[in-house]
């Protein structure tokens, strides 16, 4: 293999990826409106998604601090949302005249008033049925794997890990073309102008070429992949500098599993292959595919003309399909499935069609070991507490 590079990945501005001072009121839960109809409100970050049970409307809707607005296919409404003293969400007042009252707040019209009642104003607000914690802003990309998370910022294109806890970041290099992370939580990156590949040491600012030009990256269990850039040919990393084997030719895309192996859909996207271990020796398991998914052992592709997600059920052929389309798709440590729609993040129960929603509306989704993390679009972090 050529060797993969000399240039200078790394930049030296320090922007932290940082929390938002201030967080959304939580407005997760059941309310009762005066019009005599229920919502349900399911939030994430500063953005959410409602429903009427009674009739099908659904709508999506964002806040900025006690204000909120709502739109739905025929109307869009402005409110004001109320705070009881312990800081819960108990009333929001529309400008379309419509009042929520959150049910066991005891405030406006579905209360029971005073505070002295069953329902009144000091109660705490239901629980939602999920909980996501903002652990930073400023994000553009997630890169997960083996517990560990790394952030991309939106600025700078600096790349910083999280450290555990809220608005705790570390920076670790500068910017990079793309990057990848595999299931032990090593960090991969290529230079900005794709002239090298690089592998980060663990410790802030100190990596190592490894290898010369390259587009992609392609990481799981403890294997790393790289495709040329001229020939679109994918290698595999040995583990040492320079070393570096032709695995197979090109593909429009590659996926590896929690347990290195490496699959691959064909240049026109006719067919899913799995790569067998011996250099350009590969077995056809699938048709037409648009892209792939993967974690612990189990490997999803989707349908390049519905966007339907199908199971690989590890015979060459034998896919079980498992849910419709949607906007990402994100595989954890341990095969679990979630997927995003422009409704929000919903988790795959194991049995085909069964879906549960986890969390509301973002931009992208990505899973780790046993963790899943959100972007939503104003570049703010989120982490899913099951």
């Amino acid at each position: 293999m050529t060797r993969i590079g000399l240039a200078v990945l790394f930049a030296t501005a320090m922007v932290m990826i940082a929390a938002s001072a201030l967080a959304a009121p939580n407005v997760s839960g059941r309310w009762v409106a005066n019009n005599g109809h229920v919502y349900n409100i399911m939030q994430l970050g500063n953005v959410f998604t409602w429903n009427m049970p009674d009739t099908g409307q659904t709508g999506v809707g964002d806040i900025d601090g006690t204000s909120i607005s709502a739109v739905w296919p025929w109307g869009h409404a402005e409110g004001t949302i109320t705070m009881n003293p312990s800081g819960y969400a108990t009333e929001i007042v529309w400008d379309n005249g419509v009042i929520f009252s959150r049910e066991g707040s005891g405030s406006g019209s579905g209360g029971s008033g005073g505070s002295g009642g069953s329902g009144g104003s000091g109660d705490p607000a239901p629980a939602p049925a999920w909980t996501w914690d903002n652990i930073g802003n400023s994000g553009r990309e997630l890169y997960a794997g083996g517990g560990e998370l790394f952030g991309v910022h939106a600025s700078s294109g600096d790349i910083y890990r999280y450290d555990g806890s809220p608005d705790n970041w570390t920076r670790v290099g500068g910017p990079g073309s793309t990057f990848a992370v595999d299931d032990n939580g090593v960090l991969y990156g290529i230079s900005p102008d794709g002239s090298g590949v690089w592998w980060y040491s663990g410790h802030p600012n100190e990596w190592t070429q490894i290898g010369g030009p390259a587009a992609e990256l392609y990481a799981g269990g403890d294997r790393m992949f790289a495709t040329n850039p001229t020939t679109g040919d994918i290698w595999q990393y040995n583990g040492r500098v320079d070393d570096w084997t032709r695995v197979g030719g090109p593909g429009r895309t590659f996926i590896v599993d929690g347990n290195g192996v490496l699959y691959g859909i064909s240049p026109d996207g006719s067919g899913v292959y799995r790569y067998n271990g011996t250099p350009n020796d590969w077995t056809r398991i699938g048709g037409p595919a648009a892209e792939l998914y993967a974690g612990s052992g189990s490997l999803f592709a989707t349908n390049p003309d519905t966007g339907d997600i199908y199971r690989y059920n590890g015979s060459p052929m034998d896919w079980t399909r498992v849910g419709g389309s949607g906007m990402d798709f994100a595989v954890d440590g341990f095969g679990a499935l979630y997927g995003l729609s422009p409704t929000g993040v919903f988790r795959y129960d194991g049995t085909p069609e069964n879906w549960t929603q986890v969390g509301g509306p973002g931009t992208m989704i990505e899973a780790g070991r046993n963790d899943l993390y959100g972007l939503t679009g104003d570049g703010n972090i989120w982490y899913y507490r099951p």
